[in-house]
């Protein structure tokens, strides 16, 4: 008989021994739902799972009468059916050695499983003796030696009991053990025995086939469900070959986007590729973009920041003509301002805003100090700033600029608004968004958007009296008309918001950060629709600045459109069903690395971070995977082209992003080829 053996020094009396059979399982397959291993079913019951029908079966029951029930015979890894033998009822043998005041512990041993010793005085508290032990491929038994400084009738050694625990263990960490695995025939020590295929899907579905002839008992040409995916393919997928909808959506597995998840029920999008068009090499470090539409017009959040002139006009580029668009940066407007009717006069040459309601003078320091964002009807969101002198925060008024006519390079002078809030007497503030320096060099859309139907996503804030105001800006031709969404009343020093996406006049997001008294901050994530306001605070623990939203494509029961939010690391989908709070929320498990950008084409992008201590590669996510988008395009003949960063996602499915080539940074678009 084969062995392997440990020794260990004891002042012991030996008073008992027991064998243990609490054992925490590594991971199973148990597809019949009994509690029970599948593949030790099948290994001892001649390639049949158990059945509730047959009351031997049972976990509790005990077959072979050998005093373990199948369940402590099944994750010992012995025969339920047989109480004699190396599989049998699992015996710990007590041998004195040869030497003087020692003895010997030995058992039979499953290959596969592992095996701790233990100690104990009073059989409630267990002590580890020795390290785990694992038998090797040809042992049948375990042994340790225990050495004793006394004689067994030494009335002064502690008397003690002993038992042998037996463990699971998940070498390749796949989600089974390696005793299953043993039996399957696979290797316990790669997650992946075959064709790159996670072995939890080789065991998920085809158990008996490699219980019975390992992999090469697997039929990969066939289809045995008829429906449109051989089994090759529902391998990969981790699908049912014997159900044509594995996860009961009414889509057959070949067309279901996501066969496993019965929320995302839309067909799948095209496995399209990709090419790529290199559209403005980098001027500067800080001129980054920020948004795309359909029309594949790039903006760029501030060419200031470059130390360009504001005429240089390089902020919003054309990629069908290959120009730079010129946008006009002054204009005249006539507000009227709350109760007051404040009347403002701007001028952009002689850089002044005067506001007659009391008098005070407003000088017109910058006239855009950043771009926002661009819709698909090519209307375009950006601020601009001024002061009076200093005696109060700057004043940052809301500017639009609109296509003047049919062309899709000609716009015209902007259109400057306002928020109407009841501010402190003798003080004006408004402020659209806050805090912009600190985020003005983020190729992001951190602070709101605009909608195709014209409809802004901003915030008004006025820092020393400490209050942040989410609104919404409806458009009525050149006039919009605030509404107040959310008053946060929060001291900006502590605490932050920040305007997220917009789909239309009813629906948009705002992200505020809060101070935790223990320190550090929490995110909590609101949703407007209509008039009502929802908390969407258990979609993330993180401490997030960016919440993005899109349509679904799939509807719900009702025929009305579905959400699709996403913030940080945790994506959000409406259910088809409705529902309210958390019920109507559903966690895509494909999703688990987020998204920057959704769109209704079924289409995620992760933006990639080339900064991070192990550099992330921006990604796509179609049918349920994310996709590397170096791998999506065919780089030109030695070429070192890198994607670095995914910056936008279009309705029509254009990505923004962000290369390096040869050293040099460019802004360009993947653009999807037809199949």
């Amino acid at each position: 008989m084969n062995f392997s053996s440990k020794k260990i020094l004891q002042r012991v009396s030996i008073s008992g021994f027991l064998f243990s059979c609490v054992l925490p399982s590594a991971g199973m397959v148990d597809r019949n739902n009994n509690t029970l291993s599948d593949a030790w079913e099948l290994k001892y019951n001649n390639l049949v799972l158990f059945s509730d029908a047959n009351a031997t079966h049972s976990p509790t029951a005990d077959p072979d009468q050998d005093g373990w029930t199948n369940a402590q015979e099944c994750l010992a890894g012995t025969n339920p059916f047989s109480a004699s033998g190396v599989t049998g009822k699992t015996a710990v043998k007590i041998t004195p050695a040869l030497q003087q005041n020692s003895f010997e512990l030995a058992w039979p041993v499953i290959v596969g499983k592992v095996y701790r010793v233990q100690t104990s005085s009073d059989m409630k508290f267990w002590a580890n003796v020795g390290p785990l032990m694992a038998a090797g491929t040809n042992d049948q038994q375990l042994c340790m030696g225990i050495q004793t400084t006394n004689t067994a009738t030494d009335s002064a050694a502690p008397r003690l009991f002993w038992r042998v625990k037996v463990l699971d263990q998940d070498t390749d960490e796949d989600g089974l053990s390696n005793a299953d695995e043993l039996i399957l025939r696979l290797d316990p020590n790669q997650s992946r025995s075959f064709l790159d295929i996670p072995d939890q899907n080789l065991a998920e579905y085809h158990t008996t086939e490699l219980v019975q002839n390992g992999i090469s008992g697997i039929l990969l040409d066939i289809d045995p469900d008829n429906d449109g995916s051989l089994n090759l393919q529902e391998l990969k997928d981790n699908t049912d070959p014997k159900n044509p909808d594995t996860d009961g959506d009414t889509l057959l597995d070949s067309q279901d986007a996501v066969p496993t998840d019965a929320e995302i029920n839309w067909l799948k999008t095209p496995a399209l590729t990709y090419t790529w068009q290199a559209h403005v090499t980098e001027i500067s470090p800080l001129h980054k973009p920020i948004a795309i539409n359909q029309d594949g017009q790039i903006l760029f959040r501030d060419g200031r920041l470059t130390g360009m002139q504001i005429n240089d006009q390089k902020n919003l580029w054309d990629s069908a003509s290959q120009t730079w668009v010129t946008l006009e940066l002054s204009g005249q407007q006539n507000i009227n301002i709350g109760t007051n009717e404040w009347e403002m006069s701007w001028s952009y040459n002689g850089k002044t805003v005067n506001v007659a309601a009391n008098q005070t003078q407003f000088d017109l320091i910058e006239p855009v100090i950043e771009f926002i964002d661009i819709n698909d009807n090519g209307v375009i969101f950006g601020l601009s700033k001024g002061d009076n002198y200093g005696r109060i925060d700057p004043f940052i008024p809301g500017m639009v600029w609109k296509r003047s006519g049919t062309s899709k390079t000609q716009y015209a002078p902007p259109n400057y608004f306002f928020p109407q809030y009841p501010f402190p007497a003798g003080e004006i503030s408004s402020v659209v968004h806050n805090n912009y320096y600190q985020n003005a060099l983020e190729p992001r859309k951190t602070f709101g958007g605009i909608a195709n139907d014209g409809t802004i996503n901003a915030l008004c804030s006025h820092a020393p009296v400490g209050f942040n105001i989410w609104m919404n800006y409806a458009s009525s031709g050149n006039t919009y008309s605030m509404t107040t969404v959310r008053d946060l009343e929060q001291e900006i020093d502590e605490n932050m918001t920040f305007p997220g996406a917009i789909l239309d006049q009813n629906r948009s997001l705002c992200v505020e950060r809060r101070a935790l008294n223990a320190g550090g901050y929490q995110s909590k994530i609101w949703l407007k629709e209509g008039t009502a306001i929802s908390e969407l605070s258990f979609m993330t623990n993180q401490v997030v600045e960016v919440a993005e939203m899109s349509e679904a494509i799939n509807k719900k029961q009702d025929d009305t459109s579905r959400l699709w939010i996403t913030s940080g690391d945790a994506c959000l989908l409406e259910k088809r069903i409705g529902g309210t709070g958390t019920a109507r929320w559903h966690k895509p498990a494909s999703m688990k690395m987020g998204a920057h950008r959704l769109n209704a084409q079924g289409l995620a992008i992760t933006e990639g971070d080339p900064d991070a201590q192990i550099p992330k590669n921006p990604t796509l996510w179609r049918n349920g995977k994310y996709i590397d988008l170096n791998t999506l395009i065919t780089k030109p003949a030695g070429s070192n082209l890198q994607i670095i960063r995914a910056i936008d996602l279009s309705t029509n499915g254009l990505i923004l992003v962000v290369a390096t080539e040869n050293g040099v940074t460019k802004t360009g678009i993947l653009t999807p080829v037809a199949p």
